[in-house]
């Protein structure tokens, strides 16, 4: 199925992305296609794109579910006006929590391991606030036969917890917006779930499953820095 985003951008050269044991993500032209998704199954995208053209600076970046409704195992992304070069895409199957993510050749965006210190627990095994080492990102946490929540913060900005620009931005999983029409709210993040952060200045990246090594040992999360 092949699902279409009017957007303006430029030509990218052909890539395929790194693979986590079973989507295929393949970065086009003017097209981005996750494969072997489970058959019938839904995926959560999320993708930014960033270009500085003519002196102007223009950032396209977001994160949806999609259904594969054709049955096919596939959905795609097409771009009319082709993929910005400076871009990274994730696909996550919801139905099994395996991902992919590609970036096109020339891109500046690089993937990262999660930085000790980003899950924050604030109470006994509750872990709902994420702390990251960036001035704007685009979050997104997906958890299993559930859906996804998603939300785009700023240093600074009104959903940072800490309130300062400081180039820590401090998030509560309660602020997150679902993707999915199943309206659940996370509360807490879990083992299994399925983490992705981009930095919309640089496009660094993290997608990441989580697991009980990735839990803080204390109230206090430390500074990768």
């Amino acid at each position: 199925m092949v699902k279409t985003l009017l957007l303006g951008v430029v030509a990218a050269t052909w890539v395929t992305g790194m693979v986590s044991k079973g989507p295929r993500l393949i970065v086009g032209p003017d097209q981005v296609t996750v494969s072997d998704l489970t058959v019938g199954g839904r995926v959560a995208w999320v993708y930014a794109m960033r270009e500085i053209k003519d002196l102007v600076r223009t950032l396209e970046q977001t994160a949806i579910v999609d259904t594969d409704y054709d049955e096919d195992g596939a959905i795609s992304l097409s771009f009319p006006d082709g993929v910005i070069t400076n871009s990274v895409f994730v696909g996550v199957d919801l139905e099994t929590g395996q991902f992919a993510s590609a970036t096109p050749t020339g891109s500046m965006a690089e993937g990262q391991p999660l930085p000790p210190g980003t899950i924050v627990r604030t109470s006994a095994d509750h872990y709902d606030q994420l702390r990251l080492w960036s001035r704007q990102s685009r979050i997104v946490v997906m958890r299993q036969f559930v859906g996804a929540w998603t939300m785009h913060a700023a240093d600074g900005g009104l959903m940072d917890l800490d309130g300062g620009c400081d180039g820590v931005t401090i998030v509560s999983v309660d602020d997150f917006l679902p993707l999915t029409t199943r309206i659940i709210p996370i509360e807490t993040i879990q083992v299994d779930d399925v983490v992705v952060l981009i930095d919309l200045e640089t496009l660094e990246y993290t997608t990441v499953k989580i697991s009980a090594g990735d839990f803080p040992p204390s109230l206090i999360p430390t500074d990768p820095k």
